[in-house]
């Protein structure tokens, strides 16, 4: 089940994050040597030998990755490593090597997963050490508060699981990281482009599709992104070309959706 898991998540993520020239891609078994240590007591020294190699082994990887220059001819190789946690819990034994090589790290929730959000990050528990210096502009720009507003959804919503009586306020900021979460989710075998990330993300967090029940989600973003595709057609190409996002732009794409919600039909 990891493995499927672990496919589906990776593919989806690899893709909407852009193109990559070689990846290599490290599942790392302690979990399960672990768990074989424990019931099979001949076969201690055999595991951490087991363990130790495959610690090195990643080690060498992770310290090869590269991108090579245009006078080179291009090209990078990207090292994946992928731990297998017990239950859930990040704070039992992860490899030192892994922590401190890699860029950060992303945590990927079972729960989450199974609940149909995919990719089933966590966004409170992954880390990325290199931050917004990894986005373009626009995606740096159109992102804003998206992840602490995750965070206080995430928070809000295991501390209302204890109370049933909810004022309004506290119940539309559930319905709007619900429809957050929603919008994160990718369709599979469906990248979605910069100007779409973009457009996505700077309507969702100036609340456009606050009173967009979650049912109706999925048909809004995509008449949405039709919408766009057709009305604001050079603004599309522009951000895709430039990578860039001023607040003229942003405002623009606030108004157009805002227009295009006010013309929205459920079909029924």
């Amino acid at each position: 089940m990891l493995d499927y898991i672990l496919r589906t998540n990776l593919f989806n993520f690899i893709i909407f994050a852009g193109i990559i020239a070689f990846l290599y891609i490290k599942l790392d078994v302690t979990g399960k040597l672990d768990g074989a240590k424990n019931s099979v007591k001949e076969n201690i020294e055999k595991s951490e030998e087991t363990k130790k190699i495959s610690a090195e082994n990643l080690s060498k990887v992770e310290e090869q990755v590269a991108h090579l220059s245009e006078e080179m001819g291009g090209g990078s190789i990207t090292a994946l490593p992928i731990v297998e946690t017990q239950a859930g819990d990040v704070s039992a034994y992860i490899p030192t090597n892994i922590i401190s090589i890699t860029d950060g790290q992303i945590f990927l929730e079972s729960e989450l997963f199974f609940a149909g959000q995919r990719p089933a990050v966590n966004v409170g528990l992954s880390v990325s050490r290199v931050g917004g210096a990894a986005q373009t502009k626009a995606m740096k720009k159109a992102a804003g508060t998206l992840r602490l507003d995750l965070a206080q959804y995430r928070e809000m919503e295991i501390f209302t699981q204890f109370s049933s009586d909810l004022d309004e306020t506290t119940k539309k900021q559930l319905q709007y990281g619900q429809g957050l979460m929603y919008l994160l989710r990718q369709p599979q075998n469906h990248p979605f482009k910069l100007h779409e990330q973009v457009i996505i993300l700077v309507a969702a967090t100036a609340h456009v599709m606050q009173e967009i029940h979650i049912d109706n989600m999925a048909d809004f973003r995509a008449k949405l992104l039709d919408y766009f595709h057709e009305e604001e057609g050079t603004l599309c190409e522009q951000i895709d070309s430039t990578g860039q996002l001023s607040d003229d732009d942003k405002q623009q794409i606030i108004d157009a959706a805002n227009k295009f919600r006010e013309t929205y039909v459920v079909e029924e």
